[in-house]
């Protein structure tokens, strides 16, 4: 995608002045690496979630929480897993790029965004399903894709890449 000087300095200032209200309200925040193409992107402690992403909801406007991906960041990475979050404020078409990483690596455990944005529901769900991340508060935190019953979490980097041979449960 090419963009004019022009628009990639203005997307480039309004990223900075985006990153700047927030830090001077939230000092815990650093910011995240990203590229021209790319939006305001900042990484939460996981500790400070649920503050800053109600201050987001409630004070700055940013009503939807348009995605949540677990992530694996690979095994010999500290900490390993985490998830990345998308907000947006719709009427001023801004979009915000949140990453937490989870403080435990055998264990991960978040705190749930289901009582501020509900649409995280399955967001969540699918990220326990898939990387094997818990939700601490998720109403009803079970698998989506795959069975109660399957064995590991495939989009964890160590899993194996054929993997594990199970029975496929009967209907």
């Amino acid at each position: 995608m090419s963009h004019d000087a022009g628009t990639v300095s203005e997307a480039l200032l309004a990223h900075e002045q985006l990153f700047s209200s927030l830090v001077a309200r939230f000092p815990f925040l650093q910011k995240r690496p990203g590229n021209v193409d790319d939006n305001a992107a900042v990484d939460v402690p996981s500790v400070r979630l649920l503050e800053f992403a109600f201050a987001l909801r409630d004070e700055l406007g940013f009503d939807m929480l348009a995605d949540l991906a677990g992530c694996d960041w690979g095994e010999l990475a500290r900490p390993r897993f985490g998830i990345v979050c998308h907000f947006h404020k719709i009427t001023a078409r801004e979009y915000l790029r949140v990453a937490v990483n989870a403080p435990d690596d055998l264990a991960p455990v978040l705190p749930s965004l289901t009582s501020l944005y509900p649409s995280a529901n399955w967001f969540e769900r699918e990220a326990f399903d898939l990387f094997g991340i818990r939700f601490d508060g998720h109403p009803d935190l079970r698998r989506i894709l795959l069975w109660e019953e399957y064995p590991g979490h495939p989009l964890r980097k160590d899993f194996p890449l054929a993997g594990p041979s199970v029975e496929l449960p009967q209907p």
